[in-house]
């Protein structure tokens, strides 16, 4: 068990072997299958979750069972630290897309380490701010965009965090399926179905299998 698996994640990466160490000694490790929830919004929660193989999203649902996708992570991203440093309820939904395995350090513990390597808080601080310029992003492409900008904005960020450069300035990437781009933009399958369409008929995207490619133009 250890969390080298995961490095090259934004929050590990910045990590030396002797943290590292530190971290997963005080860990437990969980395998998830796909399709379970491993923490619902509102439950009760002081753990601190580590994604060491597969993929989880995070998301929100009201009374009716509308779901809206906040976030999907990967290995080397982290999720219930909200709860774990302020022991409040569970903002958010988190359930596994695939199989996953993820190591879990409870509160006291996780304290103990930081009041130890106040490095360490510098770095998850640093990933928190990131998520939330990330969620204000967000906010603004609901309140002022529409479908189609809201997609070309969902697929721009992700080139730029996930996306593959290709020579001529063009930007590969594997994207989400409709239902789940529709989910995070608060939008139906068949809007974002249409919006996808326009985007390939005015030459912004290029669909290579189950691949898109923006042009250069995209990523300006």
């Amino acid at each position: 068990m250890f969390l080298r698996d995961a490095k090259h994640g934004s929050f590990f990466s910045c990590f030396k072997e002797k943290d590292l160490k530190i971290i997963t000694a005080g860990c437990t490790e969980k395998s998830v299958a796909k399709g379970a929830v491993i923490l619902y919004q509102g439950e009760e929660s002081s753990t601190l979750y580590f994604i060491v193989e597969g993929k989880v999203k995070v998301s929100l649902t009201n009374e009716e069972g509308k779901e809206v996708i906040l976030d999907t992570l990967e290995p080397g991203d982290f999720f219930g630290e909200m709860s774990c440093l302020d022991s409040q309820f569970c903002s958010a939904m988190v359930s596994a897309l695939t199989d996953v395995r993820i190591l879990y350090l409870e509160k006291e513990t996780f304290l103990a380490i930081i009041r130890e390597n106040p490095d360490m808080m510098v770095s998850l601080l640093s990933e928190m701010s990131g998520r939330l310029r990330r969620a204000n992003r967000m906010i603004g492409t609901l309140a002022f965009l529409d479908v189609a900008g809201r997609i070309s904005r969902m697929l721009i960020e992700l080139a730029r965090e996930k996306g593959e450069p290709l020579k001529d300035g063009s930007v590969m990437i594997v994207p989400p399926t409709h239902q789940e781009m529709a989910s995070q933009i608060g939008s139906s399958r068949e809007a974002v179905t249409k919006a996808l369409k326009s985007l390939a008929e005015n030459r912004l995207i290029i669909h290579n299998g189950k691949q898109i490619i923006l042009q250069p133009q995209q990523m300006l």
